[in-house]
């Protein structure tokens, strides 16, 4: 499993590496701060400050992203689910990462399944915007119009049963192909 811990302060994101490790995944391949890795990391966890427009894009696309904030400064926030929180204590953020890694394990789904009800052009689409591809980039490429790349978008999540693209990057992301 390769996870991908991007935050600019080192020291918290060694540990993160180390607690994963020593407690949850000793096999695991654990990078910090390589962004390279970002597109095919099972996991990414990293602060939400972004550099480039790409980053943010690729970043949101990616269902498994865990969030690296401070504390909330009033008790009755109500935490998020993807973020580790700076101050926590050792067990919670043990008990986050627990939860998301218990999520990717075999959650690997087999392309043929789903892929049958697409032709073989709505299937290279959903490979490209697996990749992180926009509306407009997906249109040159297919050289059509960018709102008939997204109205091939929604067909394909309606044909799927999904209720949004949210739920399409997730499944996207199970996919191996």
């Amino acid at each position: 499993m390769n996870i991908v811990i991007i935050d600019q302060n080192y020291f918290y994101a060694n540990g993160l590496k180390e607690l994963i490790k020593e407690h949850l995944l000793p096999t695991a391949f654990i990078t910090i701060n390589n962004r390279s890795l970002l597109n095919t990391a099972s996991l990414v966890i990293r602060t939400p400050a972004f550099s480039s427009r790409e980053e943010l894009q690729g970043a949101f696309s990616h269902p498994q992203t865990l969030y690296i904030y401070c504390r909330p400064l009033s008790d009755d926030m109500q935490r998020r689910g993807n973020a580790l929180y700076r101050s926590d204590p050792n067990g919670i953020t043990l008990a986050t990462l627990k939860l998301h890694l218990e999520c990717l394990a075999g959650e690997e789904i087999s392309p043929p399944c789903i892929l049958k009800k697409f032709s073989a052009s709505e299937i290279r689409m959903l490979k490209l915007i697996k990749r992180g591809w926009n509306n407009k980039q997906i249109a040159e490429n297919f050289r059509l119009n960018a709102k008939t790349i997204s109205l091939m978008r929604c067909n394909a999540i309606k044909r799927i049963g999904l209720r949004n693209r949210l739920e399409l990057y997730q499944l996207l992301n199970k996919l191996h192909f």
